[in-house]
């Protein structure tokens, strides 16, 4: 399996190291993952990230702790949350998981019980995060959307296969330039 990244026109850096350095410690990652990444950089004028040292990215990751949220918590998101949480290249002040897919936002919750918070309401988790991962079934998505008021300062990566950019956009009321898709492939 492998993760493809697409980032919006404007890019801001903080947020694709943090999805990269998700994606390169959680469970999931592969050789496959690797060329995928690349290839994001190299189509968007940016050097291969696997030849940068630590020191290099260092000077474009903020020095605050991060807060994730995941509204919606099946495989993937556990896998993802779990990367964050066990990766040591930036700090990570909270995760925020919703209830859905109870045993696996349990799980998260008796591996760091310092970390991580079980929400019952989407809006709870979305007030305690920063980054927000939306991890639902795409028939689910424009009603989850349009419950949440998103912050201006929020990051949105979406997981969900048949979203679209600018409907996320316009769901959110937040820029393009804050909203990024996270794919999922299985290779066989």
């Amino acid at each position: 399996m492998a993760i493809t990244l697409i980032p919006p026109r404007r890019r801001n850096i903080n947020i694709q190291i943090i999805i990269f350095s998700v994606i390169i410690v959680s469970s999931i990652a592969s050789s496959f993952l690797i060329k995928d990444i690349n290839r994001v950089f190299k189509a968007s004028n940016k050097s291969n990230i696997f030849s940068s040292s630590v020191s290099d990215l260092d000077d474009t990751m903020s020095t605050s702790p991060y807060r994730f949220g995941f509204v919606g918590c099946g495989t993937i998101a556990s896998s993802i949350a779990k990367g964050l949480l066990r990766q040591t290249e930036f700090e990570v002040e909270s995760v925020a998981v919703s209830r859905r897919s109870e045993s696996k936002s349990s799980e998260l919750k008796e591996m760091y019980p310092d970390l991580v918070t079980i929400y019952d309401d989407n809006q709870q988790i979305l007030d305690q995060a920063d980054i927000i991962f939306i991890c639902v079934l795409p028939t689910q998505l424009n009603s989850v959307l349009e419950e949440l008021k998103f912050e201006a300062g929020h990051k949105i990566v979406s997981l969900v296969a048949t979203s679209v950019l600018a409907d996320l956009a316009d769901l959110s009321n937040l820029s393009p330039s804050q909203i990024y898709k996270m794919i999922c492939k299985i290779y066989q």
